[in-house]
C-alpha cells in the first residue's frame, strides 16, 4: 500500500507510528504538589497535564495539593480531653471533634468524664459522711467499691472552692470563695508523691506558676488553719 508497510507480522499497538522510540503507553504519575508520592496513576501515550510525571513514585498521597502531608494521620479520640483516649484511627484529616493528632494513652474508662480515668483517685469514706478518708487512696480507672469516692468530692466545709484553669499550661489559680486564715496548698503527683508545699497566711486566691512541672496529672490539697478544705484533681498540658 506505501512506505511504512511490511508484510511481517507485528504487534498492533503503537503509540505514536511517527516515532520508533515511541511505541506503546506510559504509565504516568500524578505528583502535584512534587513531594515524591503519587495520588494516582493512568496509562498515556503523552502526558495527561500538568503534576503528571513518568518517574515512579509510592501511591498513597493522603493531600496531593500539600507537599508536607503525605500519609494518613492516628487521630485519638479524647471526648472529654482527660489525655487519655477511648480508642484512634487514621484519616488524613480530622475526623471531628474530640480527635487530636496528639499521641496520648488509648485506656479512658469513661470518655464522657474528665474526672475518670486510669489515674483516678478513689478514697474509701465508710461511714458515708461525704468527708473523704485519704488513708487508703487507690488508682483505678474503675470505682474500687461502692464507699469509695473520687477526690472530686467536697468535704463539706468548702463547697465555694475554685481551680482555673483546668487543664493549664502554666499558669493556674485557686479561688478560696472568701479569705480565709492559716491557707496551706500541697500538691501531690498522681503517685502521690508531694511536689509542692507552701503555706500563704491569710488569702483569699493563690496563684501558681508550675512551668517546671512535667505534663500529667496532679492533685491540689487545699487546707485552712490544718483542717482540708478542699482537694482537686488538675491537668498540666
Amino acid at each position: 500500500p506505501g512506505t511504512g508497510y511490511t508484510q511481517s507480522i507485528t504487534a498492533i499497538g503503537d503509540c505514536d507510528d511517527t516515532d520508533a522510540n515511541v511505541y506503546e503507553e506510559t504509565t504516568w504519575y500524578l505528583d502535584a504538589d512534587g513531594d515524591g508520592y503519587a495520588i494516582s496513576s493512568m496509562e498515556s501515550c503523552i502526558s495527561p497535564g500538568s503534576g503528571y510525571t513518568q518517574s515512579i513514585t509510592a501511591i498513597g498521597d493522603c493531600d496531593d495539593s500539600d507537599s508536607s502531608v503525605i500519609e494518613e494521620t492516628t487521630w485519638y479520640l479524647d471526648a472529654d480531653g482527660d489525655g487519655y483516649a477511648f480508642s484512634s484511627m487514621e484519616s488524613c484529616t480530622s475526623p471531628g471533634s474530640g480527635y487530636s493528632s496528639l499521641q496520648i494513652p488509648i485506656s479512658d474508662c469513661d470518655d464522657n468524664d474528665a474526672e475518670i480515668n486510669p489515674e483516678t483517685v478513689w478514697y474509701l469514706d465508710a461511714n458515708n459522711d461525704g468527708i473523704l478518708d485519704d488513708a487508703n487512696p487507690i488508682i483505678s480507672c474503675t470505682q474500687p467499691g461502692p464507699d469509695y469516692k473520687t477526690v472530686l468530692l467536697e468535704t463539706q466545709s468548702a463547697p465555694k472552692v475554685k481551680l482555673y484553669p483546668n487543664p493549664f499550661t502554666n499558669l493556674f489559680a485557686i479561688d478560696l470563695g472568701e479569705e480565709k486564715e492559716g491557707i496551706e496548698i500541697i500538691i501531690v503527683d498522681a503517685s502521690q508523691k508531694l511536689v509542692f508545699s507552701e503555706s500563704y497566711g491569710k488569702r483569699r486566691s493563690v496563684e501558681f506558676n508550675l512551668s517546671r512541672f512535667p505534663t500529667g496529672i496532679y492533685f491540689v490539697h487545699v487546707i485552712s488553719k490544718g483542717k482540708s478544705m478542699a482537694t482537686r484533681k488538675v491537668i498540666r498540658r
